[in-house]
């Protein structure tokens, strides 16, 4: 067995001490190199955020109008499916804002209503900081903005079928927007539900 001299455990000492810090160098810039990319993807997401919101400031209200459009057609079916389960007329009334009532009688003709539930379609947005809540518009208000077959009721018998059809309004519906824009008059970033047929059929725009 050869002799192990001081000469060689120095040599040893001095070779693991290299690797040592070699592997801490490594280390040290493996972690930079990792911030450096978090705060480049931090970078990116920032920009395409900032970016994104003059898009959503001019196209949010359109979403929303459109999404809560969504959901009256929704209650527009859904009180067609239970006028043909119980063979009694229902009627969708638009309350204000964007609550509706749900009402049913004997047939679209009666006088007397019996209210069966209410119902808000507009959810709470955190973009109704910038443009309010989505309001359904009324016959009246439809009118200022020169928009013509608007209706602020819709009645489904499941004999007859839908009042508006009944009564010469081939293609009538509403109309939907936020408040902002109800205040500004704009029309351009509205959405309607058009009702078309004796069966209600639901066309969006």
């Amino acid at each position: 067995m050869a002799p192990i001299y001081d000469t060689d455990v120095a040599e040893k000492r001095w070779q693991d001490r290299t690797w040592t810090d070699f592997e801490l160098w490594e280390q040290i810039e493996l972690r930079l190199r990792r911030r450096k990319r978090l705060w480049i993807g931090f970078t990116v997401i920032t920009f395409l955020f900032l970016c994104s919101i003059p898009v959503f400031i001019e196209r949010g209200p359109k979403w929303a109008s459109f999404i809560t459009a969504r959901r009256l057609a929704q209650e527009i079916e859904a009180i067609q499916r239970e006028a043909n389960q119980t063979q009694n007329a229902h009627r969708l009334r638009i309350q204000s804002g964007s609550e509706v009532v749900i009402e049913r009688a004997e047939s679209c003709d009666s006088t007397v209503f019996t209210q069966v539930r209410t119902k808000i379609l507009a959810k709470p947005l955190f973009g109704r900081l910038w443009f309010g809540p989505v309001v359904i518009l009324k016959p009246d208000e439809a009118a200022s903005f020169g928009l013509k077959s608007v209706i602020g009721q819709i009645c489904y018998d499941p004999l007859k079928g839908s009042e508006p059809f009944v009564k010469g309004l081939a293609d009538s519906g509403f109309v939907l927007m936020t408040a902002k824009d109800l205040a500004d008059k704009r029309v351009d970033r509205s959405a309607s539900v058009i009702l078309t047929g004796p069966l209600a059929e639901i066309h969006f725009e």
